[in-house]
């Protein structure tokens, strides 16, 4: 079982569900189903001790494995072709959040930070998808006046790369939250692989991704101000080192989420897995 989400924790942590009878009854599913596994498959490494708790037979430590998920093709693969969503204009700190636009995303901090910086700097933030906070996120910008902001909407995976081919930086943010924390977000790893250096408002697994791989700068959860700080401060830096950042980013990916790396390993956990059955 590949463990993508953390759940019943999830659920909660959304307000998807409020219910406690609601969220037992998904627990008691999800202990089902991992008692069940030859082996748990983690996309994270903080995800550990939640999936241990609904582990009813002590695990052992084998089963249990660190298992990150990977970007699709389209943002490892060479150089894009240009977008026909977004020009790129080399006058302006172009920064890009690409995904879902939920409550989770914090939208509220993302705009107090653009909005501090529309006067000081030539920044545009460019949002692309949709969801829940989509129509919020057009009256505010309406509503402030917020012209260094542009909602492009949702679009298929394949324009992606060549809309991030336009950015400077690339924006993760999530709230404040113990489950968040623990999550690695799917763009993480989008974003490292398109060589691009990374803006986080966000705490734990993929602020520790954004520090120890080099590839940009992070911030705590919730934090406008700070945010506006970092992206100045990575607007405001030499741009050869922004590329450097960007190529860390990617020579990350390469090694710790590439395709090809972790099918390997779960070629080798199929072995195993394998040759245990063999000798029982």
């Amino acid at each position: 079982i590949w463990v993508l989400d953390l759940w019943p924790e999830t659920l909660r942590a959304v307000g998807v569900l409020r219910s406690s009878f609601l969220l037992a009854a998904v627990g008691l599913v999800v202990s089902w189903i991992y008692n069940r596994a030859d082996y748990l498959l983690l996309q994270s490494k903080g995800f550990s001790n939640s999936v241990k708790q609904y582990c009813t037979k002590e695990i052992a430590p084998e089963r249990l494995v660190y298992f990150p998920s990977w970007a699709e093709d389209d943002f490892s693969g060479p150089s894009p072709e240009a977008s026909s969503l977004l020009e790129r204009d080399d006058s302006t700190f172009t920064v890009i959040f690409a995904g879902n636009l939920g409550e989770a995303q914090d939208f509220p901090a993302v705009l107090n930070a653009a909005e501090s910086l529309r006067d000081s700097v030539s920044i545009r933030w460019v949002i692309v998808g949709d969801g829940r906070m989509s129509q919020w996120l057009s009256q505010q910008i309406q509503s402030r006046g917020l012209k260094n902001v542009l909602l492009l909407g949702r679009h298929p995976l394949s324009a992606m790369p060549g809309v991030f081919a336009c950015a400077d930086a690339l924006l993760v943010s999530l709230k404040t939250n113990d489950v968040f924390e623990r999550t690695i977000p799917g763009k993480v790893q989008a974003y490292l692989a398109s060589g691009k250096p990374i803006l986080g408002m966000i705490n734990g697994e993929a602020a520790r991704i954004i520090e120890e791989s080099g590839c940009g700068f992070s911030c705590p959860s919730g934090d406008a101000k700070e945010l506006a700080r970092i992206t100045v401060r990575l607007a405001t830096i030499d741009p050869a080192q922004r590329e450097t950042m960007g190529r860390a980013g990617r020579s990350y990916y390469l090694s710790h989420f590439s395709k090809a790396t972790l099918l390997g390993r779960l070629e080798k956990i199929f072995r195993v897995a394998t040759l245990r059955k063999d000798v029982k």
